[in-house]
């Protein structure tokens, strides 16, 4: 427990990268910042680099290779290391985001007597008593661990035989103000239809998705051949990260081999999500392989932005209730081109009735906001802090300040 009357909490994450476009690192970030805005110490340690507006905020980065390794001294050197920074820095909870930095943790905190607790992000897909499976297991030797969905949780309860009371639900979260269409400009709107060459008459199709194989991009450009017998002034744009060269090229020859260059578009990770989604007219996620949580789905939503997804995993929790979603069965080819065909063919004035009710929806069910409430209430319990009520009369009297500024 931490007196929060003479010293304030010191709450670090760790994580392997502070690597721009990743969910894990964004999550992180956020964190930090509601901390920091709760009047906690607030320490990411990764590799990476912070920015100098999170800097200005009194977020403390100490550079850290957590990275994977299987050497023993690589290994015994990140053990030294960290438990350094855990004394040095009087750390009172360490918040892990990854399973290699779990495990150093698990060690570390046990020498220093450190509360620690974990989020357990990712698949991390594991036959039964496999040496995996033993790896996997380090995110549950925290005080707590947080589940992203309640299909993870499922699993970590069903799989791993873990204590119901010691796992809980935080969906990820969306920024209302970051992802909001009426604050994107017309400037950044032409800068990105003259880079991705959208024409104003055509559809705009984005699949804001990692180039890996189980996101499905491959179906998708089986069902868009389909779906030019039908409406073929449309444009789509593969906007995500590679992380398999292999797999990229064997989009490209498709594309080429099936006639699409003039259509889709495979352009890497984008540094401007919200415009993207402002100038989509929709979003298809076709997951082959179901999804932890699928956070862009509710960035989309958050934006006013209808969204196709495969009927699997966390879609099922973040857009089955949404008025403006569309779950298909996954890896079939036809209900995904019968979806697309429904939304071009959608008249203007009930699309823009829907972009209403699809931010109406992400805004009462998966904001940024609730998600930092529930991670900070989850610190409360553990240091007997006051946190999360620090961080809601600071964003009540940000609030005020924006509405009386409107005046």
């Amino acid at each position: 427990m931490v007196d929060s009357v003479s010293k304030k909490p010191v709450i670090a994450q760790i994580l392997p990268s502070l690597e721009e476009g990743g969910g894990v690192a964004r999550g992180a970030l956020e964190i930090a910042r509601a901390l920091a805005t709760a009047g906690a110490h607030s320490m990411i340690i990764s590799q990476g680099r912070l920015s100098k507006e999170d800097e200005a905020k009194g977020i403390l980065h100490i550079p850290f290779d957590g990275q994977k390794t299987f050497w023993p001294w690589n290994i015994l050197k990140q053990f030294w290391k960290l438990q350094k920074i855990l004394k040095e820095h009087e750390v009172d909870l360490l918040h892990v985001r990854s399973r290699h930095p779990a495990w150093l943790a698990f060690w570390a905190c046990k020498k220093h007597q450190r509360l620690w607790i974990t989020t357990w992000h990712g698949r991390h897909q594991a036959k039964y008593f496999s040496p995996r499976y033993f790896y996997n297991k380090v995110l549950l030797k925290g005080k707590c661990v947080i589940a992203v969905s309640q299909v993870i949780q499922e699993r970590i309860l069903k799989e791993y035989k873990y204590k119901k009371g010691r796992v809980f639900v935080i969906p990820r979260g969306a920024d209302e103000h970051y992802f909001d269409a009426e604050h994107v400009s017309l400037a950044q709107k032409e800068a990105l239809v003259s880079k991705w060459r959208l024409k104003a008459n055509h559809t705009f199709i984005l699949v804001p998705a990692r180039l890996t194989r189980w996101k499905g991009q491959h179906l998708l450009l089986e069902a868009l051949v389909v779906l030019n017998r039908f409406h073929s002034d449309w444009k789509c744009v593969f906007a995500g990260e590679t992380t398999s060269k292999t797999y990229e090229k064997e989009l490209l020859e498709t594309i080429k081999l099936l006639g699409l260059e003039k259509q889709v578009l495979i352009d890497g990770f984008c540094s401007e999500m919200p415009v993207a989604y402002a100038l989509a007219d929709f979003v298809v996620l076709p997951n082959m392989i179901a999804e932890p949580f699928g956070r862009s789905a509710v960035e989309a939503q958050m934006s006013g932005c209808p969204v196709i997804a495969s009927a699997c995993g966390g879609f099922l929790e973040s857009l089955a209730h949404s008025p403006t979603a569309t779950l298909v069965p996954m890896g079939e080819i036809a209900p995904l081109v019968e979806a697309m065909k429904k939304e071009i063919e959608m008249p203007l004035s009930l699309r823009q009735e829907r972009a209403k009710a699809s931010r109406a929806y992400a805004k009462k069910n998966f904001s940024l906001f609730h998600m930092l409430k529930g991670n900070l209430e989850i610190y409360d319990r553990l240091l007997g802090t006051n946190l999360r009520d620090n961080f809601e009369l600071a964003h009540q009297h940000a609030q005020n300040i924006k509405e009386n500024k409107k005046r």
